[in-house]
C-alpha cells in the first residue's frame, strides 16, 4: 500500500493542503510498536484516528450515493461501517453484493467503489490505494423492500 500512497502524495504535491496533511501523518509515525517491538529499518507504524477516519468515509459515501442516486442521506442513516484490512474481514453481505455491482474506478490505484441496493440499504465497498477497504451501509426509506 505504501507505493500507492507515495504516488498519490506525489500527484498532489502542488496542492496547498498536502504539506499539512503529510506533517500530520508523519507526527503519528513510530518505529517501535506499543508492545515494544522495534520495527525493521524502513518500516514505520502510523496511528489512525478511527473516529475521524469513519467521519471522512461517511462523507465520501454520502457523496457517492448522491452522485449515483441524487439522494442525500444524513449521517445518522449510516447503520454499519467497517474497516477491512484483509478480504477475510469483509462481511458476507458485502462480498455477496459485489456479484451484483460493478466496480467504479474514480482514480486509478487510489480509489474505487461498489454500490449495491439491498432491501432498504445502500451497501458500499470503498477501496483506497488498492488495499484498504471500508464497507458501510446506509438506510434509505425510499428504497422499496421487494
Amino acid at each position: 500500500m505504501g507505493q500507492q500512497i507515495l504516488a498519490d502524495f506525489a500527484r498532489r504535491t502542488h496542492k496547498p493542503q498536502t504539506p499539512a496533511m503529510i506533517r500530520n501523518i508523519l507526527k503519528t509515525s513510530r518505529t517501535v510498536t506499543e508492545g515494544g517491538i522495534h520495527l525493521p529499518p524502513g518500516v514505520v507504524q502510523l496511528s489512525v484516528d478511527q473516529y475521524r477516519s469513519e467521519r471522512v468515509v461517511i462523507k465520501i459515501a454520502q457523496g457517492l450515493i448522491y452522485l449515483d442516486c441524487g439522494v442525500h442521506l444524513p449521517r445518522e442513516n449510516c447503520k454499519d461501517i467497517r474497516l477491512c484490512i484483509d478480504e477475510s474481514d469483509v462481511p458476507e453481505l458485502y462480498s455477496l453484493s459485489w456479484q451484483g455491482a460493478a466496480s467504479k474506478m474514480v482514480c486509478v490505484d487510489v480509489f474505487s467503489y461498489r454500490r449495491f441496493e439491498f432491501e432498504n440499504l445502500h451497501l458500499l465497498s470503498m477501496l483506497f490505494w488498492e488495499s484498504l477497504m471500508f464497507c458501510c451501509a446506509f438506510e434509505d426509506s425510499n428504497l422499496s423492500s421487494e
